[in-house]
């Protein structure tokens, strides 16, 4: 259903460290807290894997919303501020529902949250470390969404 499309670019990949849990590890979560308390509070043994990633910019077009799980478009926005909230609310939020309509097939997308970006930058780590991922916690966040009418 999904349409990618080709982005010209070259299949260019980057080897970075990545840290999963060790096997029988379980993760916690410390949403909701400053990035220096969730550091302090993590439990678990992490194991640092070599990994490669790739541009899949050269192989958008090959690229599956069924199977693999997204698809890279190009997509320009009529956002001038990205760190203006009420721009951000009101115009991004709706060219993204409809990009996201557009390209899935939804009959309905709601935006319900996001990150604002910042003039400066997390180490890569402490940034995704900050954020509460949990399932429990995407519903809590998905309830106290615009509802459904």
């Amino acid at each position: 259903m999904a349409r990618p499309e080709r982005i010209g670019q070259s299949l260019e990949s980057i080897e970075a460290l990545i840290h999963y849990l060790e096997e029988g590890e379980k993760p916690a979560s410390y949403g909701g807290v400053r990035q220096s308390v969730a550091h302090q509070k993590k439990k678990g043994k992490y194991q640092e894997h070599k990994m490669t990633i790739y541009n899949a910019r050269a192989i958008a077009d090959q690229l599956s919303l069924e199977r693999e799980g997204f698809i890279l478009v190009n997509h320009e926005t009529k956002m001038t501020n990205f760190y203006d909230e009420n721009e951000i609310r009101d115009l991004y939020y709706k060219e993204t529902e409809e990009l996201v309509k557009r390209t899935s097939g939804a009959k309905r997308v709601v935006v319900f949250d996001h990150t604002l970006g910042s003039r400066w930058r997390l180490p890569m780590r402490a940034a995704s470390e900050r954020r509460n991922w949990s399932p429990a916690r995407g519903f809590t966040r998905i309830g106290s969404a615009k509802p459904l009418t």
